[in-house]
C-alpha cells in the first residue's frame, strides 16, 4: 500500500525501480520509521506531501524531489495528519521583502486597490 500510494506522486519523487528493490531495499530502510505509527497515518502523510508537491508551482517551499527513504527520515513527522498544516510549508518572505509587502498592504487598506494619485503641479499659461 506504501509503495501505491508512493507511485501515485509520480515524477514528483523518484521511484523505485520495481516492487523488488521496493520490497529489498527500501522496505528496509524505511521499515525503522514507520514502526509504531499506524498505517492509515502513513499513507496519509504520503498524501499529504502530494498535496505539497502538486500545488501550484511557487506556492510552497517545500519542492525538491526526493526519495522513500528520504522522505521517512527526514520528512515524514511533518506531514502525519496531527503534526500536518499547509501553512507551515509556504514561501516566507526575507526580511526586505517582508517589509515591503507589509508598506503595500498599508497602502491598500489606506489608498483601495488603486495607487494613490500623484500631485501634479499646475502650469499657467
Amino acid at each position: 500500500m506504501i509503495l501505491a500510494a508512493w507511485e501515485k506522486l509520480g515524477d514528483k519523487v523518484y521511484q523505485p525501480g520495481s516492487l523488488w528493490q521496493f520490497q529489498a531495499k527500501w522496505g528496509q530502510d524505511i521499515s525503522p520509521y514507520i514502526r509504531g505509527i499506524h498505517s492509515d497515518a502513513v499513507l496519509k502523510a504520503i498524501d499529504n506531501l502530494g498535496k505539497i508537491l502538486n500545488a501550484k508551482p511557487g506556492t510552497y517551499y517545500f519542492d525538491f524531489r526526493m526519495g522513500l527513504r528520504a522522505f521517512f527520515e527526514k520528512h515524514l513527522d511533518k506531514f502525519l495528519p496531527g503534526n500536518f498544516k499547509l501553512s507551515d510549508f509556504k514561501k516566507r518572505l526575507g526580511f526586505a521583502d517582508q517589509n515591503e509587502a507589509d508598506t503595500a498592504e498599508a497602502m491598500r487598506q489606506v489608498y483601495g486597490d488603486n495607487e494613490p494619485e500623484a500631485e501634479t503641479e499646475e502650469v499657467w499659461a
